[in-house]
């Protein structure tokens, strides 16, 4: 009894050190980031208010909390998407159109995962998809 449980204790032992650099991979991409906003804009139809926010990603959620209350303000749906290159800088996105800044995507340093949000009223998604256009990018790095 005693030498099965000696066995089984060191295959316990090799298979956590052998999960250690998958963990490692997982634990170095990031999906929390802070931002300081410095103007009012609109994310999957939500009013957000200039200010400072914690920025926090799962698979299809991206939701912004005021670093001042702590308050989540928003929980917006995004679509993931991936690209060859891990980004060093995470960033938002705006489509300045009609006056207003719409938030479009989000990139979080040492993750290829760029995160679009769905929702964006019909005018903004015509402007996103046309590369003609006129419209402005705004871009705003994170921590």
């Amino acid at each position: 009894m005693t030498l099965h449980f000696v066995s089984l204790k060191n295959m316990i032992m090799i298979a956590t050190v052998a999960l250690l650099p998958q963990a490692a991979v997982n634990a170095s991409a990031q999906n929390s980031a802070q931002v300081n906003v410095p103007f009012a804009f609109v994310a999957n139809h939500h009013a957000v208010p200039a200010g400072y926010y914690q920025v926090i990603s799962s698979d299809t959620t991206l939701t912004l909390i005021s670093a001042n209350s702590g308050k989540a303000l928003a929980m917006l749906l995004i679509r993931p998407e991936y690209a060859d290159a891990i980004e060093t800088q995470g960033r938002l996105s705006f489509q300045l159109s009609g006056g207003r800044h719409i938030l479009t995507e989000v990139q979080f340093a040492g993750s290829s995962k760029h995160s679009r949000l769905l929702g964006q009223p019909k005018r903004e998604r015509q402007v996103a998809s046309n590369p003609e256009s006129t419209a402005a990018t705004v871009e705003l790095a994170m921590k």
